[in-house]
C-alpha cells in the first residue's frame, strides 16, 4: 500500500485493522486469485484502490506502531 501498489491478501485476522475489501485492497483466498487480479483490469478500480491504499498507509507509520507496541508492553508490565 505505501508504494501505491494494489494489494491482494487473504483475511488473516490481524489485517482487519486496516484492510477494507474493495476499498483499499482486495481480500481473497488463494483459490480466488485469478478473479481478484481480474478485478484490477478495470483502470478506474485499480486507480481508486491504489489511492485508497496510499491514504491508509499514511496512518500506519513505524512511529505509530512503536508507540502502540510500547503501550501494550506497559499494560502487561502494570498487570504483573
Amino acid at each position: 500500500m505505501p508504494l501505491g501498489t494494489p494489494v491482494i491478501m487473504p483475511d488473516c485476522i490481524g489485517n482487519r485493522e486496516y484492510a477494507r475489501h474493495k476499498e483499499n485492497c482486495l481480500i481473497a483466498m488463494p483459490e480466488d486469485m485469478i478473479s481478484a487480479i481480474q478485478y484490477f483490469e478495470v483502470p478506474s478500480e485499480l486507480h481508486r484502490i491504489e489511492l485508497a491504499g496510499l491514504e491508509t498507509a499514511k496512518h500506519y507509520t513505524m512511529d505509530r506502531e512503536y508507540r502502540i507496541f510500547l503501550e501494550v508492553l506497559n499494560e502487561i508490565k502494570s498487570k504483573y
